[in-house]
C-alpha cells in the first residue's frame, strides 16, 4: 500500500473532522461529538507549536496525528488526536504517523513524548507498548503514558 506522510492543510479540515468521528464511534461506541468544538482543528494551522500529520492515499486523507509542543515540565510533545480510517488499520499507516512525531520532537530537541488512552482500548495500549511507550501514571479513566528519547 502506498502513502504519502505530510503536514495538513486548511482543505483537509472536514476528512480529519470525519476521521476525528470515526476515532469516537470506535473507542466509544458512539457517533455524538459532544463537547467538540468545530473551530478547534482551526489552531493546529496557526499556532507555531501545533501540527497536524496525516497520510494520504489517491489525494485522499486516511489518516492523522494531532501534536501540541509543551514547555512545563522539562517540556515534551503531546500527542493529542490520533485516527487512521478503519480500513486501513494495521497497514502501518498508524505507526508511519506517530514516527513523524517523533522525528518532530528530535528536531525540535524535546526528549519526551506523552500521550493518553483510555484503559479499556487495549488494542491501542498494546500498540503503544510495541512502540516504546509507557505506564506513567493512571488519570481516571485514561493511562498517561510516555516515551523519552535518549
Amino acid at each position: 500500500m502506498e502513502y504519502t506522510l505530510r503536514l495538513a492543510e486548511p482543505s483537509d479540515k472536514e476528512r480529519i473532522e470525519q476521521l476525528f468521528t470515526e476515532m469516537l464511534r470506535s473507542i466509544n461506541s458512539t457517533d455524538t461529538t459532544e463537547g467538540y468544538d468545530e473551530k478547534y482543528i482551526d489552531i493546529f494551522f496557526t499556532s507555531p507549536h501545533k501540527r497536524i500529520f496525516v497520510t494520504v492515499i489517491n489525494g485522499n486523507v486516511q489518516g492523522y496525528l494531532s501534536v501540541e509542543v509543551h514547555n512545563e515540565h522539562g517540556g515534551f510533545l503531546y500527542l493529542d488526536d490520533f485516527s487512521v480510517a478503519e480500513v486501513y488499520r494495521g497497514k502501518g499507516m498508524g505507526t508511519a504517523l506517530i514516527k513523524a512525531a517523533e522525528e518532530y520532537a528530535h528536531e525540535n530537541d524535546i526528549r519526551s513524548i506523552v500521550l493518553h488512552v483510555d484503559v479499556n482500548n487495549l488494542k491501542a495500549l498494546q500498540f503503544y507498548e510495541c512502540l516504546g511507550y509507557c505506564i506513567e501514571s493512571e488519570e481516571g479513566s485514561r493511562y498517561r503514558m510516555n516515551k523519552v528519547k535518549r
